[in-house]
């Protein structure tokens, strides 16, 4: 499996137990990894469903003006 690290975009080395981004050097256990893709996933997830939201909204708005 290819992982990639958060911060830089570069790929991940598993070595020991641990990953190892080839790019920046910064170093993850695996739960560490998994818990920090957790968060950003979420994150992302919440920025998608506001600015659904807004868009939604808008349309909404838009159609009550005829």
């Amino acid at each position: 499996m290819s992982y990639i690290c958060p911060e830089c975009g570069g790929n991940l080395k598993l070595t020991r137990g641990m990953l190892i981004c080839l790019k920046c050097g910064l170093t993850f256990k695996r739960y560490e990894l998994k818990e920090l893709m957790d968060r950003l996933k979420s994150s992302i997830t919440e920025e998608n469903n506001e600015e659904r939201r807004k868009k939604e909204y808008l349309k909404w708005w838009l159609s009550n003006k005829k």
